[in-house]
């Protein structure tokens, strides 16, 4: 039996830290928790999300190749050279490029697509260019995702890296798909770490 002291200890130090988590904002979903995010971080500015669409067209335009954790860096030397890379190396390049280009970092330094549908993009309903459209053949936790173009003509437009040999698709690709496929999940806009 424990006695009132130690009692009382280990409810204080259940308060205790039951506050301090309330110290910082968390990012609340119905469908998962996410860690408290830091302080500096920060929902990615429009001028960083037009940047990384920039970088996702100049790898549609380079020649590509799906490869499954690929995540070759565009080659401004070599650029006849086929790049390998996978769907969340094309994103997590593309953000890398944008962020250090406009003087933001990413929070992390590889992420796969549960990752960055979990813990390091916000949940969106109206994208624009440079967001993150998570794509899968089954609704809950995405296992494909690009980079959101736009809409138009009821269709949604994304830059991606597949490999699908029935629609002769290997690499880095400017697509689109009806806004009611099933295979969208969602979109999600990424945070960044601030500049200070």
């Amino acid at each position: 039996m424990f006695s009132k002291k130690k009692r009382f200890s280990a409810r204080q130090a259940a308060m205790t830290a039951f506050f301090s988590m309330l110290s910082f904002p968390a990012l609340l979903t119905c469908s998962n928790l996410v860690l408290p995010r830091e302080r500096d971080t920060v929902l990615c500015p429009k001028n960083v999300a037009i940047l990384a669409e920039n970088y996702a067209r100049a790898y549609a335009a380079s020649p590509t190749r799906y490869h499954w954790g690929g995540q070759d860096f565009i080659d401004k030397k070599n650029p006849a050279r086929t790049l390998s890379i996978d769907c969340s190396g094309l994103v997590v390049n593309c953000y890398f490029y944008a962020a250090k280009e406009a003087g933001y970092e990413l929070l992390f330094n590889d992420a796969a697509v549960a990752d960055f549908y979990r813990k390091y993009a916000m949940p969106i309903k109206n994208p624009r260019a440079g967001d993150i459209v998570f794509m899968g053949s089954l609704r809950g936790t995405p296992t494909h995702m690009g980079i959101f173009i736009k809409r138009e003509g009821g269709r949604v437009w994304f830059i991606d890296a597949t490999l699908n040999l029935e629609e002769n698709i290997n690499g880095v690709t400017y697509r689109s798909w009806s806004e009611t496929d099933p295979r969208i999940n969602s979109f999600g806009r990424l945070m960044l770490k601030h500049p200070y």
